[in-house]
């Protein structure tokens, strides 16, 4: 009897010996799945959460930076360490939201206004890019206009001949609606004519 009671008691210990490790191992497997599924998460969120983006100018850090994705002009521009003294905000929208890719470029209070000796009431508009002549460079200087767009802008430009409207701007590969009304204030169109004067289409 005293035999019969020792083997049942050590079966008893040696199947709830086997119950608590598959417990036990049961709960690390849930434990390994969740641990991997949140950083597959994480790792997701990462990549689509950051963009990168190129500023110039009068900052104190000009340089491409990494940014939170819905981040503002005002926001890289802390970044880059801020303004310098004679930046020029005026014609700076410091709401827009930025896309990958784009250039941002921070002018001077001493950049040069006008070709020609404008009359007062022209300056303003002299001030802007004209689209029917800046190259790839100039064209970036355009907040929202990137290396790739500039270079469709000026093949477009060779292909189709001047721009004869802004609103022209529309017929280029990746300028939309919402991209045309971003950077419409900040380009002209000119016509070159005798005595060196010109003719504005402005936005």
């Amino acid at each position: 009897m005293k035999k019969t009671y020792i083997i049942a008691s050590t079966c008893i210990l040696i199947l709830g010996g086997v119950y608590f490790v598959q417990m036990y191992n049961k709960d690390n497997e849930y434990d390994d799945i969740y641990i991997e599924e949140n950083s597959i998460v994480e790792e997701t969120k990462t990549e689509i959460d950051t963009i990168k983006v190129h500023i110039a100018g009068e900052v104190l850090n000009e340089g491409i930076y990494e940014i939170e994705a819905g981040s503002r002009i005002d926001d890289v521009i802390k970044i880059a360490g801020n303004i310098k003294e004679n930046a020029d905000l005026t014609n700076i929208n410091l709401a827009y939201e930025l896309s990958d890719g784009e250039k941002i470029y921070i002018p001077s209070i001493f950049d040069e206004e006008s070709e020609y000796n404008l009359s007062s009431d022209n300056k303003k508009s002299s001030s802007k890019i004209n689209i029917n002549k800046a190259n790839v460079e100039e064209l970036q200087k355009i907040n929202g206009i990137g290396e790739s767009l500039a270079n469709r802008i000026v093949n477009y430009r060779k292909e189709n001949g001047k721009f004869s409207t802004i609103e022209e701007l529309k017929n280029v590969s990746g300028i939309g609606d919402k991209k045309y009304e971003s950077i419409k204030e900040y380009v002209v169109i000119k016509w070159n004519l005798p005595k060196k004067l010109d003719i504005y289409n402005i936005a």
